[in-house]
């Protein structure tokens, strides 16, 4: 009888174990190794199934963090959007953690590149409008 509930038991702990593995970023915007011409105006998880967010940070090539306004989430769900400032060119790593709805704790993290300068993009469209005076 012993033997059946420690199978049992340990039957059940490794099916929850499987499927909350399962769960696992599915997009984010920047897609991971994007290079941009621009800075995003967003920064965008989304997940195959709902969790809670505990984690998501952004930082610069040279390690120094980007605020996005990050506030870890109560309630499960399966995406999560925060407006970014202004990037300036440069490598740029998302780092995330959620936990399932069973409590596993799970992390990723995604990479992308802004190539063009936001004051660049400026200069180009006031220089555009000149031409018709």
């Amino acid at each position: 009888m012993k033997t059946l509930l420690s199978t049992l038991l340990l039957t059940t702990v490794l099916v929850s174990t499987s499927i909350s593995a399962h769960t696992s970023m599915n997009a984010s915007i920047p897609k991971n190794n994007a290079m941009l011409m621009s800075s995003p105006p967003q920064l965008s998880v989304s997940f195959t199934e709902p969790v809670r967010l505990a984690k998501l940070s952004l930082n610069s090539q040279n390690s120094e963090p980007v605020s996005i306004g990050f506030i870890p989430t109560m309630e499960p769900s399966t995406s999560f959007d925060y407006e970014l400032p202004v990037l300036s060119p440069g490598n740029y790593t998302a780092q995330w953690m959620i936990l399932g709805e069973d409590g596993h704790k799970m992390e990723g993290s995604f990479t992308f590149m802004v190539h063009g300068n936001m004051s660049m993009q400026k200069d180009k469209k006031s220089h555009s409008q000149h031409k018709n005076h």
